[in-house]
This record gives structure tokens, sequence and C-alpha cells, in this order.
């Protein structure tokens, strides 16, 4: 599928979808998703001046919790000024300012340190607080993109159920991206009678499978164009002499040498033209 065709189906999918499930774009580690999701989708679906899409990655992650925040901080952050976000936040947070008891964390507060003070502003809302911030979201017609699902401390069940319910219940529209190989682990079975094994999916892989099957509808398998990705990551570094490999022959010769070494990781090309 080129990029240009997966842009259509994954419009489509937002656009169209009765499904309420998710689809998944899964690929190797530096394979080219994150570039593809940020310079090619993003743009596609927000051609027209509307933003469609909100972006949150699940790097490090290890509460469900967190996910709501981080869709919150970015969703309210990007439609938002700082100033006019700041005021929103402290709008509600004095409104229910007697409720408020003690200081402690709103959210992966990384966001809000920069948009508060340089100290930070962390505060231990109640529910009632957090339930009026998070309402306040609206994922009507927009794509909501998480990334780097493998890299999270969040168990993938717990995970695919969370997302379960914000595309069955809330009918938003869910791409999750991933490399569905790191999640996956089988172990060999006991030998039979006639001493054969075969490998049979761990306990953790079984349990994740039995809740994709009614999460995700759809598991696309990310290739990409490696030559448009080598091109343009030369492009990007302007450079002068990099640029002389910005021609037909050369890029292809370079994706022969890491179709050579079994080297599809695009970041460890990067790497090099950084060197």
């Amino acid at each position: 599928m080129t990029n240009q065709e997966l842009n259509n189906y994954i419009k489509h999918y937002l656009e169209n979808d009765k499904t309420h499930s998710a689809i998944m774009l899964t690929g190797a580690w530096g394979s080219g998703k994150s570039y593809y999701i940020q310079h090619d989708l993003i743009p596609f679906l927000n051609s027209d001046g509307v933003d469609r899409c909100v972006t949150v990655s699940l790097y490090g992650l290890s509460d469900l919790s967190e996910i709501s925040k981080s869709v919150f901080l970015e969703l309210k952050a990007k439609n938002k000024p700082a100033k006019k976000f700041r005021l929103f936040v402290e709008r509600i947070l004095k409104k229910h300012s007697k409720e408020i008891v003690a200081y402690g964390k709103i959210a992966g507060a990384t966001l809000l340190k920069g948009l508060f003070n340089k100290g930070g502003l962390e505060l231990n809302a109640p529910a009632k607080v957090m339930d009026e911030l998070y309402n306040s979201i609206d994922l009507s017609g927009k794509l909501l993109i998480i990334e780097d699902a493998e890299r999270s401390k969040i168990q993938m069940p717990d995970l695919l159920g969370y997302i379960n319910s914000l595309v069955e219940t809330d009918s938003v529209k869910v791409l999750i991206v991933a490399n569905e190989d790191a999640i996956l682990n089988y172990e060999e079975s006991k030998p039979d009678k006639e001493g054969k094994t075969q490998k049979l999916p761990t306990q953790e892989t079984a349990e994740y499978l039995k809740t994709k099957e009614k999460t995700i509808s759809d598991t696309i398998i990310f290739e990409g164009n490696q030559e448009d990705a080598i091109r343009n990551i030369i492009k990007a570094f302007k450079n002068e002499k990099l640029s002389r490999y910005d021609n037909e022959e050369s890029i292809h010769e370079i994706s022969v040498l890491l179709d050579l070494f079994h080297c599809r990781n695009l970041r460890t090309f990067t790497y090099a033209c950084q060197k």
C-alpha cells in the first residue's frame, strides 16, 4: 500500500467507519511510521485547513489516566494560546476551589509546567474538577493517533480495553501506531509423543490477541517507500555534501545497501547523515 493509498484508507475510516472499532498501523522501529504520520498523513487530513488530528505518545506512560490527561493537554493546548489555556483551567479550578484539598498532580505535567510557570503548577484536583475539564474535550470529527503503544508500561489488554471504550461508547476514531512484533511473544510447547514442539503464544500474548479481536478491526503493515524516505532525510539536512546523493541513482544504491544489510531502520541512515 503506497502512502497515498494509506492516506485515503485512513480518511475513509475517519469519515465513514461504522464498525466502532480502532485500526492499527504496525511496522518495525525506525521504518518511518512517525515520519509518515507527521509529514504525510496529518498534512493530508488537514489539507483544507481544518485540524482533524490529535496525536499522543504513550512512551513511558504507566497509567490509563495519563492517556486522558495527554489527550486533554494536546487538544486544549493546540486549540487555545497558552494564556487562554491557562485562564481556561484557572476558571474551572476557581469554580471548584473549595474542593481542592492539596497539591499533587493534575497531569503528566510537562506541558502544564511550561504553560503556567517555571516551577510548574501541580494540583491534586478531585474527580469533579477533572470531569469538567475532560468533558470539555470534543473529539468529534477528529482522528486520535496513539503512538508508541508498545513502549508504554500499561498492560496491552488494559490499553485495548480503554481504547475499546473510546471507539465503542464515545464513537472516537482511533489509529494505534505500534511495532506489534515487540508485543507478540511465543514459547515452545512441550514435546508431543513424537518429540515435536510448536510455538504457542504466551499467556500475555494470548490475552492481547483476544482483546485485540474486539477492539481493532484492521491491522495495516507499514512498508513505506524507502527511497522516498531516504530522499526526504537527505533534503532535511540541507547539506552541500549530502545533496550530492540527492539523485535517483545514488538513492537507489543506498536503498540496496540497506536491504543488503537487512536494515530497514531509517534512524540508522539519519544518524549516519548526522555524522
